[in-house]
């Protein structure tokens, strides 16, 4: 059983929308659905500016050496300062997310990142 999220617009404010979470034995179907994958993970800010590179949880905690290959990865980028939201993800050898092994400091290098937005930040 899964549980997919309805999306419902309030008549006096149509510009707001508001979702409810209903469980389904199957997923629905038809063009009104949109379907979205549930990555296992932690959620990141990674921060990148003229210092460095930080990668952030949702409460502000520095996780930045926690995810050596996510660090890596941000600090090659070509672009020098910006805002990447995503989700520190680690896979099976099918590529299932298994949150476990987030844990695991032996796989911290096989952690990568689902980014969801990119944000460019101005450069001081």
């Amino acid at each position: 059983m899964a549980c997919y999220l309805e999306a419902s617009r309030s008549p006096k404010w149509p510009e707001t929308c508001s979702f409810h979470s209903w469980c389904y034995e199957r997923p629905p179907v038809g063009g009104d659905w949109i379907h979205e994958i549930k990555h296992d993970g932690y959620r990141l800010m990674v921060r990148r500016d003229g210092v460095g590179v930080l990668l952030l949880t949702r409460n502000g905690k520095d996780w930045t050496a926690r995810f050596p290959a996510v660090l890596d990865a941000a600090s090659g980028l070509k672009a020098r300062s910006c805002l990447i939201d995503g989700e520190a993800v680690a896979c099976d050898g099918n590529g299932v997310a298994v949150f476990e092994r987030l844990g695991r400091k032996h796989e911290a290098g096989d952690v990568f990142l689902y980014a969801f937005d990119l944000l460019p930040l101005p450069v001081f």
